[in-house]
Order: C-alpha cells, then sequence, then structure tokens
C-alpha cells in the first residue's frame, strides 16, 4: 500500500494575522532563517523586534557574529567567502556565499540566502529584526587580511558602538584600525597598542567618543586626566593612590576639569596605605550616604557588575552647576576601587 505524500504547509502564505503570532512564538535562530525566506517573512519579522542582550561582530580570519538572549544558547553566525589565494592581503572584505549558525551544542547549519550582496546589508537586516542596547566589533587575529577601509564600511552604521581591542596585539595594525575608526561611541584599548602617554594623547586622546575603556599598565592614568573630556572612564588595571586624586576632585568640584564627566572608575594597587580614605577625601567637603541610586554604566565591565564588601559612599557638590556626585569606595577580591559617578 502506497502513503500519500502530504503537501508542504504554506506557511509562507498564511494571513498577516496568523503570521505575527507566529513570529511572535520564534526564538533567535527560527527569527533568522524565517526572515531570509523572502521579502515578506523579512517584514513580519520586523514587528515586533526580538530584544537580544548580546550582539557582537568578530572579526578574524572570517567574520563571526555573536547573538545571544538571555540564559539563552550562544548563536554564532560565520560568513563563509571565496577565498582567491591569488590575491595579496590586505583584501577588501568579499561578500559572503553562505552563513553557518553555530549552536552552544556544538551543531551546526549552514544557509545559502540569496541576493546576499554584503556583510553591511546583513547586518542592517539583521538590525531590522533585533533590538539590542549596543553592539560590538571586536577585531582578532587574522583580520589582517581585510583593509581598514572596507571594514569600516562594511561595519559603519549598523548600529555597532564600542570597538573592543582588548585581546588585539598586534599593535601596527590595531594602530591603522583606530586611525580608521575613530572617532567611535565607546572604546576598549590594550596595552599593546599604545605604551606612551604622548601617544595615546596624541592619537586616542584627540577624537571624541562617550566611553573609555583602558586596559593597560603603561599609562598613566594621573598624567592623562586632564586630557579625558570623556563622559565615563574606567581604568581596569590598577593604579598607585596619589595625591593627585584628591587634586583632580577638588578641580572637577570647581568646575575647572571634566565637566562632561559622568562615571570614572580606578582599580588600586594593593597594599594601601593607612587612612587612605582621608588622602582621598582630604580638604573636601562631603557627606556620608548610606542608600544607593541605581546606575547603569554603559560597559558593564567586572569592576561595575561584582563588589565584595562595599567602604564607603560619600556625596559631593560641584560649586558652578549644583551637580551632585558620589564618591564609592569598594572591594573585589582584596582590591579596592573607586566609582565617582555623577548624577543628572
Amino acid at each position: 500500500m502506497q502513503y500519500a505524500q502530504h503537501p508542504k504547509f504554506p506557511l509562507t502564505k498564511l494571513p498577516d494575522v496568523v503570521l505575527r503570532l507566529f513570529v511572535a512564538l520564534l526564538g533567535v535562530t527560527e527569527r533568522i532563517c524565517y526572515s531570509l525566506c523572502s521579502k515578506r517573512c523579512a517584514f513580519r519579522t520586523k514587528r515586533p523586534k526580538f530584544k537580544v542582550d548580546i550582539f557582537g561582530v568578530k572579526v578574524g580570519s572570517t567574520v563571526e557574529i555573536i547573538l545571544q538572549k538571555f540564559n539563552n544558547d550562544i548563536i554564532e553566525l560565520t560568513f563563509l567567502t571565496e577565498d582567491d589565494l591569488t590575491r595579496r592581503y590586505p583584501i577588501p572584505i568579499p561578500p559572503p556565499i553562505a552563513i553557518t549558525i553555530k549552536y552552544f551544542n556544538g551543531t551546526q547549519k549552514t544557509h545559502s540566502p540569496q541576493k546576499l550582496r554584503s556583510l553591511k546589508q546583513f547586518l542592517c537586516h539583521l538590525g531590522d529584526i533585533f533590538s539590542f542596547q549596543k553592539g560590538v566589533i571586536i577585531p582578532e587575529r587574522g583580520c589582517e587580511r581585510f583593509t581598514c577601509d572596507s571594514l569600516k564600511a562594511e561595519l559603519e552604521g549598523c548600529g555597532l558602538k564600542e570597538l573592543n581591542m582588548r585581546g588585539y596585539n598586534n599593535k601596527i595594525y590595531g594602530r591603522q584600525l583606530l586611525k580608521t575608526f575613530l572617532p567611535w561611541s565607546i572604546l576598549t584599548i590594550s596595552q599593546c597598542l599604545y605604551n606612551n602617554n604622548w601617544q595615546f594623547r596624541k592619537y586616542v586622546l584627540k577624537h571624541k567618543m562617550d566611553a573609555l575603556l583602558v586596559c593597560s599598565y603603561h599609562l598613566n592614568f594621573y598624567e592623562l586626566m586632564y586630557d579625558m573630556d570623556i563622559k565615563h572612564i574606567e581604568f581596569s588595571e590598577p593604579i598607585y593612590l596619589s595625591n593627585e586624586l584628591n587634586e583632580f576632585i577638588k578641580t572637577w568640584i570647581e568646575g575647572e576639569t571634566n565637566v562632561n564627566l559622568e562615571s570614572l572608575c580606578l582599580r588600586f594597587r594593593s597594599p594601601l596605605f593607612e587612612n587612605y580614605q582621608q588622602s582621598i577625601l582630604d580638604g573636601i567637603k562631603h557627606q556620608l550616604v548610606h542608600t544607593e541610586k541605581p546606575f547603569i554604566p554603559p560597559v558593564k565591565t567586572m569592576n561595575w557588575t561584582f563588589t565584595t564588601s562595599i567602604i564607603g559612599k560619600y556625596e559631593i557638590t560641584r560649586k558652578t552647576d549644583g551637580k551632585r556626585a558620589t564618591i564609592k569606595l569598594d572591594e573585589l577580591n582584596g582590591d579596592v576601587r573607586l566609582k565617582f559617578i555623577v548624577w543628572k
């Protein structure tokens, strides 16, 4: 007895009301696959947008997009391109010919969507169907095969606000990337790119940005602090505690420096001398604060996310406009940190 073959379910031809309910039930991977079926499917996945907690683009020898919804699997999309070995590097980013979706459990599927003309086109497509606070660009080893101008052309204007250079160690190409991309909204920089204050001041601090995360032992915060007209600043590596920090706070109170500063995070080298709190607040009018206001940093680093214990919280006021700021001293695994938060 032969069984009759059932026709495929006409999912893409359902009424709009039914499709809206169907799209609302889709996860990250299902939305991507469904949106690539047709223009109508792509249009339907735009409303409502699906919120993801992590959206990043890793650029190495290949290009990977990282998507993750909280408590769900990390989805990695790897773009496969035609590699012309006769060319000399660096070359412009070639258009992708296929997308490999990797799941957390190790399985993967490869798709070859039609009319995928460029990486930027697909990034803008993801920006239409997903909602995210900020996207991050992560250069990795191997990205030297692509020209800096083509990287900027493909990645700029796609909702990517953070350039994370923390794990990139190629000094020459890294400096070329910074020269091409800056100014950028949020920048994370490692010690491998600039190890002199004057170089960092000349090539990085001359650009406007909203947030700067410095991961370097070589750069001196006290020599650079008056030149950093940036809203959010963090030095993740330990620095020594100096009386210059006290002078910096006094200058801020007088409204003479860093008027646009909204947050500052510093980590001090251990062990600290006795009465270090007094040296920070010496000659500064302040009030002890017992309650804590909520503050969301632009980049949720370990220094902002985790705390072992709170040492003290003090409130100060700027004389020129009456803006209030909180100086918070806390501890994580024996390291004392200072968090300077200006309230709007």
